[in-house]
């Protein structure tokens, strides 16, 4: 489309304004600064047009759209009862365990395509009461665009939606699914949440650790660990670079796939307000906020460095 002309302008403006863009602004001066960085000249006649198409898609947005959301408590409740298939509902770029990998990305607080891009190799364990705590190195998002890395860490709740119960499910069958993890999953004891069940095991650098069976370390300090027989299973570099949440067929799972399990599992809860990829970020914070903790911590471990979080919990009890 380059170089821009004033017609071009006002044609884009009048699409962003009709579909009611609400980042219209950056797209335009995206567009502006390619047409300079072209070697493009930038007259009076277009920076006029860009002015009065900035002015015009942005007059009467009104406030921002909350998406709809479901408790994760909600959904883990309804996982108990439900006479849907365990990996229901499956769709077309979907991860194989969409309700865990729903749960995990409320718990965490994550955006649809942040889930879905995250890796086996960002998740670690440590052995402790009930299930134990989980650790997840958050990938790249918008707020991180250099990919440093902030970790957060759950630790059990069962019997309520247990952070760590869905997490280690997830762990466990993504290692399965990814190559040479099928010999995976040796030592099981302990329950989790959902009447799942919960994996004892720990991470260690690129060692998971479990006891033998008949030999559960639930609930034992870490430094008592090294008096039980443990079984070792190595992570190579393919495993960790694995998908978290694979799809049925080991890949990767796409922004329109989650966002679609979000909606369907929504629908089976009673959400009539559109759901969004954005709907685990208002989820989690909304739990946060019930357990009362308060907003300067929930934006801290929502990684969030402006007021958005006051929109996101106004329905959370104060």
């Amino acid at each position: 489309p380059y170089p821009l002309t004033v017609a071009k302008l006002q044609y884009m403006g009048a699409l962003f304004k009709a579909s009611k863009y609400r980042s219209a602004t950056q797209y335009l001066a995206a567009t502006k600064r390619k047409h300079t960085s072209l070697g493009f000249a930038w007259d009076d006649s277009l920076n006029l047009e860009f002015s009065d198409a900035c002015r015009s898609c942005s007059r009467g947005l009104g406030p921002a759209k909350q998406t709809g959301y479901f408790e994760v408590d909600a959904l883990s409740e309804w996982s108990k009862s439900t006479r849907r298939h365990s990996r229901w509902p499956q769709v077309r770029g979907g991860p194989i365990l969409p309700r865990e990998t729903t749960e995990v990305a409320c718990h965490w607080v994550l955006r649809e395509i942040e889930i879905s891009s995250a890796q086996v190799g960002a998740i670690s364990f440590q052995r402790g009461e009930g299930c134990g705590s989980a650790s997840f190195n958050l990938p790249v998002s918008k707020c991180d665009i250099s990919a440093l890395g902030k970790v957060r860490t759950h630790g059990c709740a069962c019997p309520a939606a247990c952070p760590v119960g869905a997490l280690r499910k997830l762990f466990s069958s993504a290692i399965r699914k990814a190559p040479g993890g099928a010999g995976f999953g040796f030592g099981v004891s302990g329950s989790g949440s959902a009447g799942r069940e919960c994996l004892d095991f720990r991470t260690e650098g690129d060692l998971v650790k479990f006891p033998m069976p008949g030999t559960s370390q639930e609930g034992l300090p870490e430094a008592s660990s090294g008096s039980v027989s443990e079984q070792t299973f190595v992570l190579t570099p393919a495993i960790k670079q694995s998908p978290l949440s694979p799809t049925p067929e080991g890949g990767f799972p796409t922004k329109s796939g989650m966002v679609k399990v979000f909606r369907l599992l929504g629908k089976e809860l009673g959400v009539t307000k559109h759901i969004t990829g954005h709907m685990p970020r208002v989820s989690g914070a909304v739990r946060l906020a019930r357990a009362g903790l308060d907003i300067w911590k929930i934006q801290i471990f929502c990684r969030w460095g402006s007021d958005v979080v006051l929109r996101y919990i106004q329905e959370a009890p104060l």
